[in-house]
């Protein structure tokens, strides 16, 4: 069995949000405090979000490993 599952990571990306079509696929995003209301269009799209407040791509990344391994 193959599992499709996607992470991106947004920062203010409302542009390029809608743009990502990948379908059968589960995405997770993550986003870190953008202003432009990426995260509802992304929830609206299917997309399961999540938020790291400490700004930094760093924080962001050890959010995504720490989520996964509690699940």
């Amino acid at each position: 069995m193959i599992f499709k599952q996607y992470v991106f990571l947004y920062y203010s990306k409302l542009k390029s949000l809608g743009s990502r079509v990948l379908p059968e696929a589960t995405i997770y995003v993550y986003d870190n405090n953008s202003n432009d209301g990426s995260d509802k269009i992304a929830k609206n799209a299917g997309a399961i979000v999540s938020y790291e407040f400490q700004q930094g791509k760093g924080n962001v990344i050890r959010r995504m490993f720490q989520e996964k391994n509690e699940s």
